[in-house]
């Protein structure tokens, strides 16, 4: 697994991100409490995939870099092309965990050309407006919300006790995939 730094796009915008593996290239958009590490998830994707998985901005080493762009989903997707471009990646399968998935959503709607696979994994954020609800970006994540959390309790054990609840459940997901 190796950590590195890019920029991408017109502004040079820094980009952190792991990438490791071999094959098909595959875009890894995380979960709402971002990337904790080269998580476990990634390692059983990257035994089949050459795995890129950026920090979004307002996440990680990028938490202070979400003012630089336009609120909505279309410069973040933007955002994602330009890290593709500048890894010299034409298409990739997108593997979208919550807000990842919302993200890899918004990709595949506005730039399909360079989407292999998409998978969505809990999408967190899709709106119908017929719909209605709570805005699911209006909510702190550490407060016990039932709009990101179906039993708030579950609130305390992914934020004060560690991430592996969350791991392994997204690798229960991620093994039904196959390339």
């Amino acid at each position: 697994m190796d950590y590195s730094t890019i920029t991408v796009g017109p502004s040079k915008f820094p980009v952190h991100f792991y990438r490791a593996g071999e094959g098909e290239p595959l875009l890894y958009l995380h979960h709402l409490l971002g990337l904790a590490g080269f998580e476990s998830v990634l390692s059983r994707l990257a035994e089949s995939f050459d795995v890129i998985a950026p920090f979004t901005p307002g996440w990680g080493p990028a938490k202070d870099d979400l003012a630089a762009f336009d609120p909505g989903p279309l410069d973040l997707t933007l955002h994602h092309c330009d890290v593709l471009d500048a890894l010299g990646v034409e298409s990739a399968h997108i593997f979208g965990v919550g807000i990842g998935a919302w993200m890899g959503a918004e990709l595949a709607a506005i730039a399909p050309q360079r989407v292999r696979k998409l998978v969505l994994v809990n999408p967190l954020g899709l709106w119908l407006d017929d719909v209605g609800g709570k805005d699911p970006f209006a909510q702190h994540p550490g407060s016990p919300s039932s709009i990101l959390f179906s039993d708030p309790t579950m609130r305390e054990r992914f934020f004060f006790q560690g991430q592996g609840k969350i791991t392994h459940s997204v690798i229960r997901t991620s093994l039904s995939i196959t390339n």
